[in-house]
């Protein structure tokens, strides 16, 4: 168990560093497709709130998502990945003394 756990928390940035985009793109399709289907950007529209101003706190999310999405490949990942490869060699060179002892 405790195996596992620690190679999730070494693959976890890996996969966030896909995860946070495809999951903010599909979000920004979702919302506004779903604010078409319903006629609500026009109902914003005519209420006199431009597309710009209902964009404007996307952008700050799409901001932060760019920013965590930087230091994650540029410090987190490659950090993480070194550790992960110092950590397996060890754990694998302590399972084959393991099954040599256990084969005796």
């Amino acid at each position: 168990m405790e195996y596992l756990i620690a190679f999730i928390a070494y693959v976890l940035p890996f996969s966030l560093i896909f995860t946070i985009p495809w999951g903010l793109l599909t979000a920004i399709l979702l919302v506004f497709g779903r604010l078409s289907a319903d006629n609500e950007l026009i109902a914003l529209r005519c209420n006199g709130v431009s597309i710009s101003r209902v964009c404007v706190p996307l952008a700050g999310v799409a901001l932060v998502c760019t920013i965590i999405c930087v230091w994650l490949n540029v410090q987190a990942a490659p950090q993480r990945r070194k550790n992960c490869v110092a950590q397996f060699s060890i754990w694998l060179r302590g399972i084959r003394w393991r099954s040599l002892a256990a084969t005796k």
